[in-house]
């Protein structure tokens, strides 16, 4: 089953959000290019990727299930978009009672 989550990511340039994630996870904001950092910083030292928005099903992304790992999340701040509405599926697969 996992976690399912709903949050808003500011508009670009106005900051990032950070979520916490483990095992089979899946990341879509349909309306605008994400970027992804292990630290806020990362940002800054350009240690991040870009996830553009999903034309299908996204693909899976694999972290650790041993505890929780944290990532932050933006809006490309090169796109000029509005806040925007990120779902994230984690944990899949885990049984939640």
């Amino acid at each position: 089953m996992g976690y399912a989550f709903n949050l808003t990511i500011p508009a670009s340039g106005e900051g990032s959000r950070p979520i916490s994630v483990s095992g089979q996870t899946l990341l879509m904001c349909l309306d605008a290019p994400l970027q992804i950092s292990y630290e806020e910083n990362g940002f800054n030292t350009a240690q991040f990727t870009n996830l553009p928005p999903p034309m299908s099903q996204p693909s899976s992304l694999y972290f650790p299930t041993d505890g929780k790992t944290i990532l932050w999340v933006r809006l490309d701040p090169t796109q000029a978009s509005p806040a925007a509405l990120l779902n994230v599926w984690t944990d899949i697969g885990s049984v939640n009672l």
